[in-house]
């Protein structure tokens, strides 16, 4: 089992706007007294066999605990495992937000707030959810294509519409793999054509393809193509029937009427396309394009959710996964047990103490899904005196 580390985790989404109990948050333990026995731990396993501990007191984690209050009087009681006094999204971490069974409560009863646990939160459950997958594509030119404007870039985004520039932002109702085409016609004559697929999956390899002209021999020139990512070996083939990564051509007059096609495919099958002419002085415009892809939910404030958790793991390289990016299946569970005072933490308020033991999907914003088969530890919570 390895230790993970931390730097920062951001603020637990919660209704409203956020009523901050005290500035900061300060570690809750003392140093135990037995290295390999701490006071709070947890680990968890995914379902794809990797294991993530936590340890308070080991390699300079610390619980830290707290608590809100957000603007319909409902408290959430916080408990966090991270580094301390590092640079933040640089270490792991694992933070649970427990919201209250009431709000606006006379006398917080958090023993009870803990008991009444009855599943996780989720601020999908709106009634009225839309989700967008994004992509975003950026053109990138060589040293012979210059001065083009805007109008000069045009795009065929895969699903029947387009768009035009240097940048854009194209939003899709799926995450289905897409063909995309960009087009380039200079005011000198220059034409390009590149084409890829895009995918919305976290960790595909994709494949590109730029081409470059290279004089041969002083008499020939070759256009040789370059494979941009994807997974050798690459396979090539020109609109004459060439297979060759290079294509050996002689100056002449009658090129600047000649379009030129290639093709290439990686060995998973990802293929990419580049078309191009000859202008000024027998060059060719080397362009491509690169792209980054999202999803992005938008709905309304969730109605007040009650004896709820969230789950949010920061895995140290600004990504953060959590429980209330969807609803969980019927197979995901979450247990509190053994609950019991502890010590004040360090702004003086009182703390509680207790296990857990849990299982959830959690999703970054990008939608790469984290399945935690089995998760347990023992973790602790501030709350407000009465």
């Amino acid at each position: 089992m390895k230790l993970l580390q931390i730097r920062k985790v951001h603020a637990g989404f919660v209704l409203g706007v956020l009523l901050l109990m005290f500035a900061q948050c300060d570690p809750v333990e003392l140093p135990p007294d037995d290295p390999g026995d701490p006071v709070f731990e947890l680990a968890m396993s995914t379902v794809n066999g990797d294991t993530y501990a936590f340890g308070g007191g080991v390699d300079g984690y610390r619980m830290f605990t707290s608590f809100e209050q957000d603007s319909e009087g409902i408290y959430t009681f916080i408990g966090e495992l991270k580094k301390e006094d590092v640079n933040l999204d640089t270490f792991p971490s694992i933070r649970f937000e427990f919201r209250d069974f009431q709000a606006n409560p006379a006398n917080v009863d958090v023993e009870q707030a803990l008991s009444a646990i009855n599943g996780f939160y989720d601020q999908t459950l709106t009634g009225s959810v839309d989700t967008a997958y994004t992509a975003t594509l950026s053109a990138v030119t060589g040293e012979t294509c210059f001065d083009f404007s805007e109008e000069d870039l045009s795009w065929d985004f895969g699903d029947g519409t387009f768009g035009e520039g240097f940048v854009v932002e194209h939003d899709y109702s799926n995450n289905e793999e897409r063909n995309i085409t960009l087009d380039i016609n200079g005011q000198n004559g220059e034409h390009v054509s590149v084409s890829r697929n895009i995918s919305f999956e976290a960790n595909a390899l994709t494949c590109g393809v730029d081409v470059s002209l290279e004089p041969s021999q002083q008499i020939f020139i070759s256009l040789t193509v370059f494979p941009l990512g994807g997974v050798p070996p690459y396979t090539y083939s020109w609109d004459d029937g060439s297979t060759s990564q290079a294509m050996i051509v002689q100056p002449d007059s009658i090129l600047f009427d000649e379009e030129f096609c290639v093709t290439l495919t990686d060995a998973s099958g990802c293929s990419s396309s580049w078309c191009g002419n000859f202008f000024d002085d027998y060059q060719v415009c080397s362009a491509q394009f690169s792209y980054s892809t999202g999803m992005v939910i938008d709905s309304l404030a969730a109605p007040a959710q009650y004896s709820t958790v969230t789950v949010i793991y920061q895995d140290g390289h600004g990504s953060e996964y959590r429980s209330d990016r969807q609803i969980q299946n019927n197979s995901a569970y979450f247990n509190v047990s053994e609950i019991e005072a502890f010590q004040e933490n360090e702004f003086g308020y009182p703390t509680q103490k207790f296990l857990v033991d849990f299982s959830c999907e959690l999703l970054s914003a990008n939608g790469q899904s984290m399945l935690i088969d089995s998760g347990q530890g023992t973790i602790g919570v501030a709350f407000p005196e009465d």
